[in-house]
């Protein structure tokens, strides 16, 4: 393609995804959906690469305009995955939407590679307000911003990103991991159907490890909330044996400075 025609291509696509951001829908989703799918498409087939300030736009226009029922094809995603191992960091490509996480976290292809940084960066950027969440004597349960309305639904269709938030506690700046500590709780409280399993509750005791080990005796309220996620708080879920229950009680009492105590059968690692 000329160097004209693909630069129109490219001032379309940008009106279009300003036009999305500002929810001005003027064109029907399932058409630009599978517009931008040939556009992308058509680069690769000629061994371009867009500029990133279109590919952040053409990521985030199917991201909006993808149908529930419709996922993109193997082929498509497999394009995406090869532009982005060409930005140095997510972050330049992303912009804050839940449908952008979902996104990213619906292809194993796409979460294997990108999903720690996403939710990293999603729940940087959020503003919601989680002290409200956290809020236990409040009467009923307050109601859910629309953004951890989407994540509750891929935590429950998608259970290993447990593992991801998990680890986001132990390697994110303290509010950031604060943010994940309430929306995992809240999760919790709220599908007391789910079963956490013995491999989730083991990674809450190797994360509260951790923590406890580098800041020694006095845990800081993230350290807190963490500890109360190892307890046996969940109708739904057996106590967690005793060796474990122990473990979390001598790792309290340990000081940053001190090596590890050797294992024991309650904690993983």
């Amino acid at each position: 393609m000329e160097g004209a025609a693909r630069q129109r291509q490219y001032c379309i696509l940008l009106l279009f995804y300003l036009a999305y951001i500002h929810e001005d829908r003027f064109v029907s989703e399932a058409e630009l959906f599978e517009a931008v799918q040939s556009f992308l498409l058509s680069l690769q087939d000629q061994g371009e690469r867009p500029p990133l300030v279109v590919f952040k736009a053409s990521i985030y226009l199917l991201a909006i305009c993808q149908d529930k029922d419709n996922t993109l094809r193997e082929t498509m995603v497999s394009a995406i995955r090869k532009f982005l191992e060409g930005i140095p960091d997510l972050q330049l490509a992303y912009t804050h939407h839940p449908l952008l996480l979902r996104f990213f976290l619906l292809y194993p292809e796409l979460m294997s590679r990108y999903g720690h940084r996403v939710l990293e960066l999603w729940f940087f950027w959020e503003e919601s307000s989680y002290e409200e969440l956290d809020d236990v004597t409040s009467a009923g349960q307050p109601a859910l911003p629309a953004s951890l309305v989407v994540l509750f639904q891929l935590l429950r269709s998608i259970p290993s990103i447990l593992l991801i938030l998990l680890d986001l506690i132990y390697s994110s700046p303290v509010d950031t991991a604060h943010k994940v500590l309430i929306s995992l709780r809240t999760f919790l409280r709220r599908n007391e159907d789910i079963q956490v399993g013995g491999l989730i509750r083991g990674h809450f005791l190797l994360i509260l490890q951790r923590l406890l080990v580098e800041h020694g005796a006095s845990p800081s309220g993230v350290l807190l909330v963490l500890h109360s996620l190892g307890e046996p708080t969940i109708a739904a879920e057996p106590p967690l044996p005793d060796a474990a229950q122990e473990c979390v009680r001598a790792r309290t009492g340990q000081r940053g400075h001190e090596a590890p105590s050797p294992r024991c059968p309650g904690c993983l690692g």
